[in-house]
């Protein structure tokens, strides 16, 4: 199967999704079958995308530069790792009878994804050829990350007993977490960009473009879940643009296997 195929594929099962979406937001259900099935489509277009893309590239790896090669494949597992999230919330939705099972199982694959993601374009920015800009980035995002989870496990777990942890309080904290996350990936994809623009690499532009935009709804969805935490619900605005975000991300991870000739890489 043809990229091109997989990646129109990929924009009809959105555009079926979007219509499944429109009409449960016109009537307004919350925590119905209709509304926890919507998880299907949030984890079928991340997993797809992910899991066709490292079947193409280890049938073509050698066409492709070394660090490109783990770019590849950790973008590919941060959206695979996403989507399976997607698919646990559903079991915790079905068989546990947990309409927002925010905090528990789900939240590992969730933070996974984070994490992959600033693993694949920490050497996404290496394939460009600015080995500093790779050391300078690459070494603060990681400590940085590292610091972060730490801290945030060392109060959540040991200092449970001390703080009263509201569910409210709770939303907030991890939502907060998850934000920090998002901008360590948000400076990683200036800074690429940054170093495409520098080689005017104009194809290398628009495919990462893709993957820019879909942090950016990431972005835009884990700020509203911190200010809309008393609102939410599953396949709510805040899903959608989560939805939104991890299919941007895809066409991105998708449009990166193009470029098999290494004059036309980063």
């Amino acid at each position: 199967m043809k990229i091109k195929a997989v990646q129109r594929g990929t924009i009809i099962l959105y555009s079926l999704s979007v219509l499944w979406w429109l009409a449960i937001f016109a009537r307004g259900v919350k925590e119905t079958t209709e509304n926890y099935l919507f998880n299907i489509p949030m984890a079928v277009i991340p997993i797809l995308a992910g899991v066709y893309t490292l079947f193409v590239f280890f049938k073509h790896k050698e066409s492709y530069t070394r660090y490109l090669r783990l770019a590849i494949i950790f973008c590919s597992l941060a959206l695979v790792s996403w989507g399976f999230g997607n698919i646990v919330y559903l079991y915790f939705n079905f068989h546990l009878n947990n309409p927002i099972p925010y905090k528990q199982f789900p939240d590992i694959f969730y933070a996974a994804g984070s994490t992959l993601w600033i693993a694949g374009l920490f050497f996404l920015v290496s394939s460009t050829g600015h080995k500093k800009m790779l050391y300078y980035l690459g070494r603060r995002a990681i400590i940085f990350c590292l610091v972060l989870l730490c801290f945030a496990e060392t109060t959540y777990i040991f200092l449970a007993d001390k703080i009263e942890w509201t569910n409210l309080t709770k939303d907030y904290y991890f939502g907060a977490f998850y934000t920090v996350l998002d901008l360590v990936v948000f400076f990683q994809l200036c800074a690429l960009l940054y170093l495409i623009l520098m080689r005017r690499e104009l194809r290398g532009m628009q495919k990462t473009l893709f993957i820019f935009l879909g942090f950016c709804f990431n972005y835009v969805a884990d700020v509203a879940y911190i200010i809309f935490a008393k609102e939410f619900f599953v396949a709510s605005w805040i899903d959608f643009v989560f939805f939104t975000g991890a299919f941007f991300q895809g066409l991105g991870l998708l449009a990166l296997l193009e470029m098999k000739s290494k004059k036309e890489q980063l």
